[in-house]
């Protein structure tokens, strides 16, 4: 059975390094609820004193199908695609200084590797929904964690094989 998460922890593996205002940045990759999420950004911060950026985090459940012939397409697959912000900065800085340098590359280079894999297809091309949060406050009432993102979320459906990667 193809483990979609562990699928995509090793493909974004496989993300460049990201500069950004000539510092290097390696993308973190992680899955689960919104509740896993502020439990895994307060392990973060007691364990390394913060969680690294650019994060990419999907969203689960994930709904599959699977297929005969051992494909398995997952419909709504949800990413947050998420950098640090300041929340004193207004929408057109973070346009400037999150979503231009960071989130909008990051976004483009996902979808780059999930072309060019070799075992990932994206379905309806075309149709991938990309929603912009600004000074997205992860914090909620039950937890430590408060973080200020700018953040994008992707929506899109894939087909994804258990297969050899293209770019091993």
């Amino acid at each position: 059975m193809i483990i979609i998460e562990e699928v995509l922890r090793d493909l974004f593996a496989k993300l460049p390094v990201m500069t950004i205002s000539a510092t290097d940045y390696t993308v973190n990759y992680g899955f689960g609820s919104h509740k896993d999420l502020l439990r895994y950004m307060n392990s973060q911060r007691k364990e390394q004193g913060g969680v690294s950026y650019p994060l990419i985090w999907l969203q689960t459940p994930v709904e599959r199908a699977v297929r005969r012939d051992g494909l398995v397409t997952i419909t709504n697959l949800t990413l947050v695609l998420a950098t640090l912000s300041n929340v004193n900065d207004s929408n057109g800085t973070r346009l400037e200084r999150t979503f231009k340098p960071t989130l909008i590359p990051l976004y483009e280079n996902v979808l780059d590797i999930l072309k060019k894999s070799g075992y990932t297809w994206i379905l309806e091309n075309d149709a991938n929904t990309v929603t912009n949060y600004y000074n997205y406050g992860v914090d909620e009432n039950d937890s430590e964690a408060d973080d200020i993102w700018d953040a994008l979320k992707v929506e899109l459906n894939i087909t994804m094989s258990n297969g050899c990667s293209l770019l091993a």
